[in-house]
């Protein structure tokens, strides 16, 4: 009788972490439910030292040809930038012509500016780009 209150009080402690963990984290196979295999997950990442569950969004980062590194975000099935563009050269390493004057914004070629035309706002802003 002992045996069976213990391993009943351990199954609910298992359960009631893993009611947490799915509600806090998102189940493993996406189910909606708590099963098997959540439970499975998280006896390997509680007991057994296993990965961590991926709670929070799936973030990452990407580097463009300039060395600037942005942060991304995954949402839904697509992964986004964080961060606006900063990139000065095209990806096979062309410059990217730096235009000041609104008059010749609308060349047929492409170009960047500054907001304000002020590099001191590209941490913030990025720089922007014509449609060319």
């Amino acid at each position: 009788m002992k045996r069976t209150l213990m391993a009943l009080f351990g199954i609910i402690i298992l359960m009631t972490s893993a009611i947490s963990f799915a509600g806090d984290c998102g189940d493993v196979n996406s189910s909606g439910t708590v099963n098997i295999q959540d439970l499975t997950y998280l006896i390997n990442f509680l007991y057994k030292g296993g990965p961590a569950p991926a709670c929070g969004p799936e973030t990452g980062t990407v580097t463009d040809i300039d060395g600037n590194i942005y942060h991304t975000i995954k949402i839904g099935n697509q992964w986004w930038m964080v961060e606006n563009l900063k990139v000065v050269r095209y990806q096979n390493g062309d410059s990217i012509p730096n235009i000041t004057h609104a008059a010749d914004w609308g060349v047929a070629a492409g170009a960047y500016c500054e907001y304000n035309n002020d590099s001191n706002n590209v941490a913030t802003y990025g720089r922007l780009y014509n449609w060319f």
